[in-house]
């Protein structure tokens, strides 16, 4: 089961780092509120990987 957290928590920060990356060219010509919903939704991928990071270390 930890293989299967880890494993996807990798791979929603590289989903996030490529949302990030896609909005990049054109985030300028983005609302706000379209704004807002890409850090929130990069916030709430990013956090449960630092968190398992920071459990981790703290756990050995």
């Amino acid at each position: 089961m930890t293989t299967i957290y880890i494993s996807l928590s990798f791979a929603s920060f590289i989903g996030g780092f490529l949302l990030i990356i896609a909005f990049n060219k054109d985030f300028k010509k983005l609302t706000t509120f379209q704004k807002f919903s890409i850090l929130f939704t990069v916030i709430a991928i990013v956090s449960p990987m630092i968190i398992g990071t920071i459990n981790g270390f703290i756990n050995h």
